[in-house]
């Protein structure tokens, strides 16, 4: 509940050092501004703008260049999503034996709406509940209907009028996955930043 020091009792005197442990309490609560962050104070609020941004190098990071995109390397309960490339899953950030793969965009899905997602397919043990395999892909859909997989987006797809196509990053963390059975075998998939 906080300092019940501040509290003054109906007919209690409002003394000099009881108003100073006030203003003292109400300056911790200011917003302070570090280096590219303006702030103006109105009367409604404070309104914060951010003059230096730069992207920092998380999880899940998806590059898109012409017809492909490249995903870093991100975890979801320790496992590293795989791409499948000629055939092949390849982990994310590559092996010994291959390169860091692409996803193929050359021809992307999209709802009527343009909208499309790269996601994370993950696919659950029916005895374990837990994941066991997950690939990213490329769709205009999150439903799935095997119930031991489910889908989280980590990139939003755009497409313009002209037919291509902007990209918006989603997931900026590694991911766990929860998978709850009920006793009447519904089940349900959790997914959440780790």
């Amino acid at each position: 509940m906080g300092d019940i020091s501040l509290f003054v009792k109906e007919g209690e005197e409002l003394t000099a050092k009881l108003w100073d442990m006030l203003v003292k309490a109400a300056r911790s609560t200011r917003i302070l501004f570090g280096n590219g962050i303006r702030g103006r104070r109105t009367p409604d609020g404070t309104l914060l703008s951010c003059s230096l941004w730069s992207p920092w190098p998380h999880p899940f990071t998806v590059s898109v260049s012409g017809s492909s995109a490249t995903i870093s390397k991100g975890l979801l309960n320790k496992i590293e999503p795989t791409i499948t490339s000629n055939g092949k899953k390849i982990p994310i950030s590559g092996t010994t034996d291959a390169p860091q793969p692409t996803l193929d965009l050359s021809s992307p899905k999209f709802d009527s709406d343009g909208n499309g997602w790269i996601l994370l397919e993950i696919t659950a043990d029916k005895t374990t509940l837990k994941a066991t395999a997950v690939e990213v892909i490329q769709d205009s859909v999150f439903t799935i209907t095997d119930q031991m997989k489910t889908r989280k987006a980590i990139a939003y797809l755009s497409k313009r009028s002209d037919g291509s196509f902007v990209m918006f990053q989603v997931a900026f963390f590694n991911l766990t996955h929860l998978v709850c059975k009920s006793s009447v075998g519904v089940v349900r998939h959790f997914v959440y930043p780790q």
